[in-house]
């Protein structure tokens, strides 16, 4: 491969154990800084998975609320048919029998 290079191992001089310790602070406080934003990011995410947990459970209850009420509704509408149609069927046979007697007076008076 013209035009390539190949990785080129560097050595570092060996560090003083000042110069370690020094280095070795700001990296482990480091490490605590990611972790404590690991645990801020973990600790928002489950507060919004909790949150939409409850909206979700908010929006059930309110379709499952809607439903049990048009589920009501029908029913006390049914009642109301049926109720309607009793009383028109008890209209209707009391007109008839008041139209059949208005007929036989009349007949009855024809006759007479």
């Amino acid at each position: 491969m013209p035009g390539s290079t190949l990785p080129v191992l560097l050595e570092h001089p060996k560090l003083s154990n000042v110069m370690a310790r020094a280095l070795h602070q700001p990296i482990i406080t480091g490490q605590g800084h990611n972790q404590q934003e690991e645990e801020e990011v973990d600790k928002m995410m489950q507060q919004k998975i909790k949150e939409e947990q409850e909206k979700r459970e908010k929006k059930e209850m309110e379709e499952r609320m809607s439903w049990e009420e048009t589920k009501e509704q029908i029913l006390t509408f049914q009642e109301k048919l049926l109720a309607l149609q009793e009383e028109k069927h008890c209209f209707s046979c009391s007109s008839r029998t008041f139209y059949m007697k208005k007929k036989n007076k009349g007949k009855r008076s024809r006759m007479t």
